[in-house]
This record gives structure tokens, sequence and C-alpha cells, in this order.
């Protein structure tokens, strides 16, 4: 009860502020039913008819209906968004307008609902604090319908429905121009049921889009795009064109930029979590957006609020925090602040990058190998050779003595002191020998203990390393790999290895002196094994866990043929 009361009171006291904030002028042309509502019921009335697209019809239509004209407003939304909203021209302009606002109001209080737990409440707070969508309610934007279609997509893939998901994330199609992202979390994330569910979506966009403009409407619309009237003021867009106008750069700066955020953003999707990928992919979608304003920064509000919630670096959380306050946005066009919310998103997106456990390790191997590189220089020195010549000659492998692995071209490069397939392939089949073999080792005998715990508390791990004594197992100096099993991302139901297990077993291997433990998953039915290792506690419980955790499923794999098989399967 109290913490439901003191969300009302935070969410009234950000709606006042953002009311005080706005000022009255765009109050005032929110009542008269300006804005960009205008613009929306303009494409439901030239919908079906023809030069849909043509400035002229939509200035004699705006003046019909409004008794004014505005020529920024032309129709630039896709043929099949006009036919859906051809049911609010049926209205007298005035009623249509009153309902597009209930109709969006509707539509926020979805998109909280849609979400469960700390995030639903978090939710409330920061859509009523949001200064962007405060903004797109004055204005009679559609950016609620776009929240709404984006948290029924996150609640049908949190409940394993990725078919549906797509199809509600089609919805989005609405503003497609957030979406040019979308294909590096398909590719990289392997997300095909996803795909396809919004394939099938764009497939329903595409039919009724012929039905409201016929064959030829990708032309006229392109053509639309493309018209004077369609991006004015870039130098206040929250996007790379935004900073790009107000450093007054040359256009090859932000097609590198563009890149740079596609690279990062790539990574983060190909070893990071699902949240760390969809904030990733949403934010670098705002970015590389050529048309965006204030009010578009409404669509951050989910992922800014994954991370949020997830739990993240500390940075990023920094970030995302700033991104859901309206602090952000109040000085936004006004002299040298206007470029904070640009600024903002794409540290948030390169930093998402270098969280990435594939660029950490690489970040730390490179390291590792400058600092190797300089003591063994160090030694040459003492010893009398000098010269980088000499300690590359020196510190050279054999090409014999060592064959380059086969590496998956997709996959981030990883660090030389990290853990490579090989090596966890080999430690798996020891494992699987010593553990269950059809016939014992020579000189060998099978050993099983069973032992009661009372609790899933600390006394498990006094336990584990009283099981290591009793067997005698020996692992000074040996890397070993811990295999848990993940299945379902329910922290609370007995379907997943408990977190505080798998880190007993780890604290009790280091404490018998063994020189690498890392844990290692591939679930079959979820290939998001990070987002399920977070939901099953293990980020939460076990120190570190990203610098020790082996995805078995994205990983490079390769065959590897048992030196001492202790039964019929002789390769890995």
């Amino acid at each position: 009860m109290r913490a439901t009361a003191a969300v009302i009171v935070l969410s009234l006291a950000g709606v006042l502020f953002n009311v005080l904030a706005i000022g009255p002028g765009l109050l005032q042309s929110a009542a008269r039913g300006t804005g960009d509502f205008p613009g929306l019921y303009t494409a439901g009335l030239l919908s079906g008819k023809e030069g849909m697209y043509e400035p002229e019809r939509a200035m004699r239509a705006q003046q019909a209906f409004f008794g004014a004209a505005n020529p920024w407003l032309v129709v630039v939304r896709p043929p099949f968004y006009g036919l859906l909203l051809k049911p609010l021209t049926w209205l007298p302009y005035q009623t249509a307008r009153r309902c597009w606002f209930a109709l969006q109001l509707i539509c926020i209080c979805g998109f909280v609902m849609s979400l469960s737990g700390t995030s639903r409440l978090f939710a409330a707070v920061f859509c009523c604090w949001s200064y962007p969508l405060l903004i797109a309610l004055a204005i009679g934007q559609d950016l609620p319908l776009f929240l709404l279609a984006v948290g029924l997509s996150a609640r049908l893939y949190k409940a394993d429905r990725f078919f549906r998901a797509g199809l509600a994330l089609s919805i989005c199609l609405i503003k497609f121009h957030f979406l040019f992202l979308l294909p590096l979390f398909v590719l990289g994330r392997k997300e095909w049921r996803l795909a396809y569910g919004f394939l099938t979506g764009c497939g329903v966009a595409l039919a009724l889009s012929v039905a409201a403009a016929g064959w030829a409407f990708p032309a006229a619309y392109l053509a639309a795009l493309n018209g004077p009237k369609v991006n004015p003021s870039p130098g206040v867009m929250p996007n790379l064109n935004g900073l790009r106008a107000v450093l007054d750069a040359p256009l090859w700066t932000e097609v590198a930029g563009a890149l740079a955020v596609m690279l990062a953003v790539w990574f983060t999707v190909r070893s990071s979590g699902v949240i760390q990928s969809f904030a990733g992919t949403t934010a670098g979608g705002l970015l590389l957006s050529h048309h965006a304003y204030v009010q578009d920064c409404s669509v951050l509000i989910p992922a800014m609020l994954g991370v949020l919630v997830a739990g993240s670096g500390r940075f990023t959380r920094t970030i995302a925090f700033l991104l859901l306050s309206p602090f952000v946005y109040i000085p936004f066009g006004q002299g040298r602040y206007r470029f904070l919310p640009a600024l903002l998103s794409l540290l948030f997106v390169l930093a998402l990058a270098f969280q990435a456990p594939s660029v950490r390790r690489l970040i730390r191997g490179q390291a590792a190998k400058s600092r190797n590189s300089v003591r063994q220089w160090m030694q040459l020195r003492r010893d009398g050779i000098s010269g980088f010549r000499s300690l590359s000659h020196a510190s050279a492998c054999p090409a014999s003595s060592r064959r380059r692995p086969r590496t998956n071209p997709w996959t981030p490069r990883i660090a030389q002191d990290a853990i490579h397939r090989r090596a966890l392939l080999t430690g798996a089949a020891a494992a699987a020998i010593t553990g269950c073999p059809r016939k014992p080792l020579p000189g060998q005998e099978p050993a099983v203990s069973i032992l009661r715990a009372a609790a899933y508390d600390q006394g498990l791990y006094e336990t584990v390393r009283r099981l290591i004594a009793l067997h005698r197992i020996d692992v000074r100096g040996r890397r070993v790999l811990l295999k848990p099993n993940l299945v379902g991302c329910d922290s609370q139901a007995p379907i997943n290895t408990h977190p505080l297990v798998v880190n007993a077993v780890l604290e009790a291997l280091r404490a018998a002196g063994a020189a690498q433990v890392l844990i290692g998953e591939g679930p079959a039915s979820r290939r998001d094994t990070l987002e399920l290792a977070e939901a099953a506690g293990y980020c939460a419980t076990i120190p570190d866990f990203d610098n020790i955790f082996v995805d078995l499923n994205l990983d490079p794999v390769e065959r590897v043929r048992l030196s001492r098989p202790g039964s019929d399967l002789t390769e890995l």
C-alpha cells in the first residue's frame, strides 16, 4: 500500500513538473487542436484517394476541416497507417482529436500494464516524468501507440511466444525509421521466429498499403519523404543528423558515426543479454534516424527502463536515468545544450558495447599481452638483448606447435587468455569421463556421495568443501568447467541449478588450487543464455559472472578428439 501511494505521489509530481516546464503556450496550442494531429487526420482523409502524397491536396484538406493550412504538415505516414486512421475521419475534427487524445492515454496505461513487478512501478513513474512523452501527448503524436506495441512485444517475448512478439513489433512500422537496426538484433541473436512474425506483419502492412494507395505508392511515398518541408530545423534533432548540424560538420562525419553505432550495436547483440541488446538497438535506431525531434525520445523509455531494472554497468544505468529524466530535454533546442540527448544516446550505445563480455575479454586480453610484452622486453634487456625485433623473434611460437582454431566469422574474436572451445570441450570430456564412464579408468573406482543440505544458504560452501576433501579431488593447476542446468526464467521454481550451489562449487575449486574455473551452459529451448542466467539469479549471486561465463550456444565450435576416452565416446 505504501509503495502504491508513493508511486501515485511521484507520478502526480512528475506530471505537474512537466506541465510547468512546457508552459502555457504549448498547452493552449494543444487545446486548440494544433500540433501534429492535423497531419494524421489529413492522412486518414486522403487514404484511398489519388494523390495522397501531393502537398496541394493536403493543404486543401486542412483548409476544409480546420480552417487553416500548415505547409509543414504534409502527409508522410505510410499508406497502411493512413488506412488505419480512416475511422477517425468519420468524426468531426474536434471530436476526433479528443478521441485520439483518450486513445493515446489508454496506450500509455496499456504499456505500463504490459510490464510486470518492479518494472510496472518504474514505468508508471518515469512515464509521468517523461518530458518527451508529455510533449507527444500535447501535440497529438502517436508515440504512445509505439510504446504499447513495444510493451506487448516484450511481454510475448518473455513468454516464449516469439512469432506473436514479432507480429506485435510490426505495429512499430508506423515509425519505421526507428527500426533500422532491428536486422542486427535478429541476425546477432538468431531470433528467427521473431523475424518471421515481424515479416508477417510487414506483409500485412504492404497489402494494406497497396489497397490504400495502389501498386505505385513506393515512388510517391519516397518523393514525399524527400520533400523540402519534411525535416525542418535539423539542429534540434536528437540524432547524428542533429549533432552534425550543431557542429557544422561535413556529411562524412555522420556516415562514420553511423558505422560506429552499427558496430557497437553488433558487438552488444552478439554477446550481451536481450535487455542490453534491445536497449542498444533502440538507442542506435534513434541515432541513425534522419528525422526525429524531442518527442521522439519517448521511444527510449522501454529500453532505459529495462537497463535500470535488470541491472547493468553503473555508467550505463546513470545515462539511462538521465535519458528518462526531464532535465536533459528542458534546455533542448536552447543554445549549446541542444546536443545533450543525442550525445547521451551515443555514449549509451558505446558504453553497452564496451560492457559486452566479448569486448571486455578482448580488451583484457590485449592489455595482458601488452603487459607480457613489456615484461619480456625488460627481461631481454637485462639479458643483453635489445630491440623489439629480437623480442618478437624470441617470443614467436613455432607454426607446428599450435594449430589456429577455426572460428565463426560472425563471432567476435576472443582474447588469448580466455578459454577457447577446444579447451572447453576437452574439460567437458574429462568431466564426462570421470563422472559417468561405462567402464572405470585403470586404477580408478567410481564414487558417488549424497549429502543432505538443510537449505540453500551459506552452509552449502562447507558441504561442497567436505565433498571435495572426501573424494580427494586434485584440481591444483588445472582448468575446470562447471556445467549447471539452466532451463527457465523462473528463479523460484526448482528447474535450474541453484546459483548458490554453483558459487559454492566455484569457490571450493578455487580454494583447492584450480588455475581457472569457468561456467558454461547452452540451453536448447532458450537461446538467450545470459538472460536466462540473469533471471535465475546467477549474475547477482556469482561475482564477476560475465567474465567467467562461456555461452555454449554462441561460442565457436571445433571437433576435439579425446586422448583418454573412458567410454565409447571418442570425440566431442
